[in-house]
């Protein structure tokens, strides 16, 4: 799946990751540690990604869902 980030900016995302955006759009901004080991990977690739924007706090990150995506099927 496509996600359109900015005008002529587009990313590839698999299943996994929409799957897992679309369980944790309502849980926005989350801390990268109270995630369970699994998902912390999932984060951190769609934070390189720009579908999450991320904070760095003192002893963790925060991570936000940034509001420009649109998903292109």
């Amino acid at each position: 799946m496509k996600c359109q980030i900015a005008r002529g900016v587009r990313v590839f995302i698999t299943k996994e990751e929409y799957q897992f955006v679309q369980d944790i759009k309502g849980q926005t901004p989350f801390l990268l540690h109270k995630l369970p080991i699994e998902q912390q990977h999932l984060a951190q690739s769609l934070g390189d990604k720009a579908i999450f924007v991320r904070k760095k706090l003192a002893t963790t990150t925060q991570y936000n869902f940034n509001k420009n995506i649109r998903f292109i099927k």
